[in-house]
């Protein structure tokens, strides 16, 4: 048995994307309000689709888990698709109700006028002038290309990188939290149990596993895999596809349609701030690297509303609440900590919208209604703010046992960098990998982003206002990724405690913040410059598109920063060196782990250390572990079992516990991969003599063994 190539793949891949956007374009092109008042996102239907189709599955999906678990129903591909149709049969009822509600409110209006806003303003120009002249075929092709091309060079060059880097897709990261995520997925293959509220009982009962979800139904499409193999499919979909249309979206909500951005914001999202490979180096942060995929879709939802939306009459202001709030529910069943994110960033533009209401408001109503409105707003914004001094002073001054200065102080969390070094490493997008290794600066990149910066801030152009809103985003992000990486002061714990104050996980919002300051800046530098080049040649005014099209394609294709996040990604999936114990597997322990259901009944379950690559046994091997994580609080019978295994041949009470829960298999692949406190209990097993065992299989130092000393009944 060898591992898997990257072919194998192929058709999981495409089941996930099938899954993702499949009935997810469905389900939007019926949720998406069609009308005389169509404007801003709506004028580009397709890209709306293919931007909010994953949402709306990642709800689906996590909702649908959760829901069957109580019923004791598998979750799977059958699963999956019933609970989809029944939601869209659910929104095709709303809909129909809301167009009859409609009806009986403008009978005079032809249906089809009310109901699609393109038929009814195609209608008013040919009664208006006659039928107009049929627009040349290429026209459409010829405004998309840019996207398409955008997109596919994103794609095709992260997964190219990876492939580089990492020749199988069942090598796996070698850390502590890629045991229990690929473990989620192989439980959910298994067993069929996929709720968000029991993610891996017991080892940890609520986490978001929306991912793990997409990656299991890779598995179901394509048996043959591995879960380490399906779960890196489910990362090149989300990363290689729904990550550059997500920033596409962005872009195109904030800059309306321009031949250079379409091209840039998803190309860019290939390369800029590490991303997309900076969670996956560090800590096999599927769920937290999902949610910062679609967040780029709930911050276009969100500026929309606050910008324009809102103040364009009820029926669009509550369709974009409700589009927030759709977004709201995928990046929070991703996981929830991202929002903390979304939540940081949206600030600038909700202060716009603060003063553009105060306005209204006072337009309106008048200047009583205004300062009634003002004091509400301040009373509650005390409030909260009150509340939470409250909680602070009771965690940390009333009860101060445990000072703020002994919190957050694990390696995530330690000072990487001065205060200089931290400020010019966010200013040019330069992340650190999972060593703590600063990466190359992506000069162009950099420049692109200074020129944008320098126009947004200098030229007195129509885009000033956005980009001076995005600008605040970036600063708001900056404060908390230099705080946690430059000092392990009181202050920098309380203002990053809610991303652990690890620097990577604000770091990798960096390229959703610089992305559309670039694309904002570049457009307020190019209209500028027609303005002031107007009486010159059409080549003359476009020297600056050209240019910074160039420098755009040399970034992406010659980035030293991607090429090197993605080497990091490699060195952190390599197996460990034949009689090595860390990293975590060698490739013979991986290969025997794959072996197991050869000799391993599907009801019986392995003792072995989960502190020596073992724990992965359930995900690569589909076979269940008596010790399913490596840390958990074990109960007497497992921590005894842990302790004593190696005196089986004369302690009678182990015996007695491997009766009692028909244990007849020992697994054993060397030592702990990192010395630990909580690997103690485990120090039984390290030496459990061979009289007691059989060997069934093995392959390097790895062996599976029967026990034979004490036969279970």
């Amino acid at each position: 048995m060898q591992l898997a190539s990257w072919n194998s793949v192929i058709w999981p891949i495409v089941a996930i994307l099938g899954a993702l956007y499949i009935p997810g374009a469905i389900g939007v092109r019926m949720l998406t309000v069609r009308g005389p008042e169509r404007h801003g996102d709506c004028a580009y239907p397709v890209l709306r689709t293919l931007a909010w189709a994953p949402l709306l599955s990642v709800v689906v999906a996590a909702a649908s888990g959760t829901a069957v678990y109580p019923l004791h129903i598998r979750w799977n591909w059958a699963t999956y698709l019933v609970c989809y149709a029944i939601v869209l049969v659910v929104i095709a009822a709303i809909r129909m109700a809301v167009l009859a509600h409609e009806r009986r409110k403008n009978p005079h209006i032809p249906r089809h006028k009310r109901t699609y806003a393109l038929t009814y303003l195609r209608e008013k120009v040919r009664n208006r002038r006659g039928t107009p002249a049929a627009p040349e075929p290429h026209g459409a092709f010829a405004r998309v290309l840019p996207s398409v091309f955008g997109v596919l060079t994103a794609a095709v060059l992260i997964v190219a990188r990876l492939v580089r880097h990492v020749p199988s897709p069942d090598q796996i990261t070698q850390n502590y939290d890629t045991v229990f995520h690929t473990n989620v997925v192989a439980n959910i293959v298994i067993n069929g149990q996929a709720s968000s509220l029991h993610a891996l009982s017991p080892v940890r009962e609520t986490y978001p596993i929306a991912f793990q979800q997409f990656a299991a139904l890779g598995n179901l499409a394509a048996p043959s895999i591995t879960v380490p193999a399906a779960t890196m499919a489910c990362w090149i979909a989300f990363a290689a596809i729904v990550y550059p249309i997500s920033m596409l979206y962005l872009v195109r909500v904030i800059c309306g349609r321009h031949m250079l951005t379409d091209f840039a914001a998803p190309a860019l999202a290939a390369v800029a701030g590490g991303m997309p490979y900076l969670l996956l180096d560090w800590g096999t942060l599927y769920s937290m690297g999902t949610g910062q995929m679609l967040m780029p879709v709930l911050f276009a939802a969100a500026w929309r509303w606050f910008t324009v939306t809102w103040n364009r009459g009820a029926r669009a202001c509550w369709a974009g609440i409700g589009w927030m709030l759709l977004g709201t529910a995928a990046v929070s069943f991703a996981h929830f900590r991202v929002m903390m994110t979304f939540l940081l960033l949206v600030i600038p533009v909700f202060l716009y919208w603060c003063v553009q209401f105060g306005k209204y408001i006072r337009h309106r109503y008048g200047k009583r209604a205004l300062r009634i409105t003002l004091s509400c707003v301040v009373l509650a914004i005390v409030l909260v703010f009150l509340a939470g001094l409250a909680v602070f002073a009771r965690m940390y001054l009333v009860n101060n046992t445990r000072p703020i200065s002994s919190h957050l102080n694990g390696g995530q969390a330690q000072v990487t960098d001065t205060w200089g070094s931290a400020i010019m490493r966010f200013l040019t997008g330069t992340p650190i990998n999972s060593l703590g290794q600063h990466m190359p600066v992506d000069w162009i990149l950099a420049v692109l982003l200074a020129i944008a910066i320098v126009s947004i801030v200098a030229l007195r152009t129509p885009w000033r206002r956005w980009g001076l809103l995005f600008l605040g985003s970036y600063v708001l992000l900056g404060i908390i990724c230099v705080a946690s990486a430059a000092t392990m002061a009181d202050w920098a714990k309380i203002i990053t405690a809610l991303w652990y104050k690890d620097q990577r996980r604000p770091f990798s919002a960096w390229a959703m913040v610089a992305i559309p300051l670039v694309c904002i800046g570049l457009i307020a530098f190019t209209d500028w410059w027609d303005t002031r080049m107007r009486t010159r040649k059409s080549v003359v005014r476009a020297i600056p598109r050209t240019l910074f099209c160039v420098l755009t394609v040399l970034c992406v294709l010659v980035s030293p920063q991607a090429n090197a996040m993605a080497a990091s990604v490699g060195t952190t999936m390599q197996f460990a060196q034949d009689g090595q114990d860390a990293p975590m597997l060698t490739q013979d322990e991986y290969l025997l782990l794959k072996r197991l259901a050869k000799d391993v009944p599907a009801q019986d379950t392995i003792v072995a250390d989960p502190w020596n690559g073992s724990g992965f046994a359930l995900a690569v091997g589909d076979r269940s572990l008596f010790y399913p994580h490596l840390a958990m609080v074990w109960d007497e019978d497992h921590a005894y079992l842990a302790s004593h295994l190696d005196q089986i041949e004369t302690d009678p009470r182990v015996c007695q516990i491997l009766d009692q829960y028909h244990l007849r298999w020992y697994l054993d692949m060397g030592g702990s991969f990192m010395p630990s406190p909580q690997h103690a209990v485990f120090e039984g097993m390290d030496n459990v003599p061979h009289s007691a065992l059989k060997l069934v299989d093995s392959q390097g130092r790895a062996a599976l063994y029967e026990i034979t000393a004490c036969p279970v009944h």
